[in-house]
């Protein structure tokens, strides 16, 4: 039978190197990180259960056309004549983010099969890269 990680003894065990180091400041910033994902992992997770799939679907529409918008003005105005895009373009990609990972949840999509598709595709972009480049030097 495979062994199973104790999560709760390693963070115990680093907690105590870290104290003896002194170096307790740094880990326990990265533990606060940790139980803020499950927090929003959880409350991610309560949202999707209790709008839906098709209420979802349509949130995901919206904030994809909020970030859209952000991102339009940004290419329009620039960033001296638009200078609150970066905290613009935050929120919209954390909202996008967010509905899209509770329809992943919704959907029960592994993340397994999300990096395999993202590997084909940032792959296939790669080499069509290449394949421009060498269109570039050939008929430059």
């Amino acid at each position: 039978m495979a062994e199973v990680f104790d999560f709760e003894n390693f963070v115990k065990a680093k907690m105590e190197k870290a104290k003896n180091e002194g170096s307790i400041d740094h880990l326990q910033r990265i533990l606060d990180l940790i139980e803020d994902a499950k927090t929003i992992t959880d409350g991610r997770k309560k949202i999707a259960e209790h709008y839906g799939e098709a209420k979802q679907v349509l949130k995901l529409s919206e904030e994809m056309g909020e970030l859209n918008q952000v991102l339009m003005k940004y290419l329009i105005y620039g960033n001296k004549e638009y200078p609150e895009f970066r905290k613009k373009v935050v929120e919209e990609i954390a909202d996008v983010y967010n509905v899209l990972r509770q329809l992943i949840y919704i959907w029960n999509i592994s993340e397994t099969d999300i990096l395999a598709a993202m590997a084909f595709k940032v792959d296939r972009t790669l080499k069509r890269i290449e394949r421009e480049k060498l269109n570039t030097v050939t008929t430059g």
